[in-house]
């Protein structure tokens, strides 16, 4: 039952972030920003940032890269598990799912899997910008991964109430 839940949850999850029309339906243009500024990379989910400075702003614009792909994946699959599985009723596969929302690995997934792409600063404005992409295999092996972690310890969960149901018959 759970194995299946994990697996359209994994599947809904990925479409949604690297197949659907929720990001590539937004073209921006920043006036002065490099032509690959705030845009995505096919087969990745990419984020753009930016710092005023000096020549310190390139690392500045580089670290901010890290918590805006935590929030904006966070965002994303919790979109995504909201929009598909707000239905579910039973309470075994909401908290199944809700574990799959709340990851509190994401943020190690990220430090380690995200790419830098391209930093450009621009010296007379005193401006850098930066780029950065996590690939959609990347982003899969991680969820695959995650999933059946959990849906092993529920299941080991399972197991132990059971037990301890057999235990109350005595």
């Amino acid at each position: 039952m759970l194995e299946s839940l994990a697996v359209a949850l994994l599947k809904t999850i990925v479409v949604f972030i690297f197949e659907s029309s929720v990001r590539d339906g937004t073209k921006v243009n920043v006036e002065g920003a490099p032509d690959w500024y705030m845009k995505d990379e096919r087969g990745s989910l990419c984020v753009s940032t930016h710092a005023y400075g000096y020549m310190s702003a390139v690392e500045e614009a580089k670290d901010k890269l890290y918590p805006k792909m935590e929030e904006e994946l966070k965002r994303l699959i919790k979109k995504a598990v909201y929009e598909n599985f707000r239905e579910v009723k039973n309470q075994k596969e909401r908290r199944f799912i809700l574990s799959v929302v709340e990851d509190s690995k994401l943020s190690l997934f990220v430090e380690g899997n995200l790419r830098v792409k391209n930093v450009e600063y621009d010296k007379k404005r005193g401006i850098a910008f930066a780029r950065g992409c996590i690939s959609r295999e990347d982003f899969v092996t991680y969820e695959k991964a995650r999933v059946r972690e959990i849906a092993k310890s529920l299941s080991e969960k399972r197991a132990e109430e059971a037990f301890e149901e057999l235990e109350m018959i005595k």
